[in-house]
C-alpha cells in the first residue's frame, strides 16, 4: 500500500456511467443461470386485490367527485387538466392508505411544504 494520491474518475449523479461499466465489464464475467448450472423457480405474477376501507372510500370518492366537477367546469382546457390530474394523483394515494391523502387541497397549485427541519442541540 502506498500513499502516493492519484486522480480517479468517479460515478456521481450519473455521471461517469461509462467508465464505471467499463472497470465492471472488464473484471466481470456474467453467465445465465442456465450456464452457471443453476435450476431457477419459474417467475410468477400474482395479483391480490384488496378492498379500500370506510374512509379510503369517502375520501375516493371526494377526490373522484371533485375531479369530474373539475373536469366538466368552464375552465381553460389546460387548467381542468391540472386539476383534474392533481385529483387522479391524490386518488391514487388515498387509495394506498387514507393518510397519504396529506389533506389535498385540489384549488392550490402544489402540496403543502414539509415542516422545516430544526437543527439538533449538540
Amino acid at each position: 500500500m502506498t500513499l502516493k494520491v492519484s486522480m480517479r474518475s468517479v460515478v456521481d449523479g450519473f455521471k461517469n456511467l461509462d467508465d464505471m461499466r467499463t472497470i465492471i465489464h472488464r473484471y466481470g464475467e456474467f453467465r445465465t443461470g442456465v450456464e452457471a448450472g443453476l435450476t431457477l423457480p419459474e417467475p410468477r405474477i400474482e395479483q391480490v386485490r384488496v378492498p379500500l376501507g370506510p374512509e379510503q372510500e369517502d375520501l375516493y370518492g371526494e377526490l373522484v367527485a371533485s375531479s369530474s366537477a373539475r373536469s366538466s367546469s368552464r375552465r381553460s382546457k389546460a387548467a381542468a387538466r391540472t386539476r383534474s390530474s392533481a385529483c387522479s394523483h391524490a386518488s391514487r394515494l388515498v387509495a394506498l392508505h387514507a393518510k397519504l391523502d396529506g389533506a389535498w387541497n385540489t384549488t392550490r397549485r402544489s402540496p403543502p411544504s414539509p415542516p422545516p427541519i430544526t437543527p439538533r442541540p449538540n
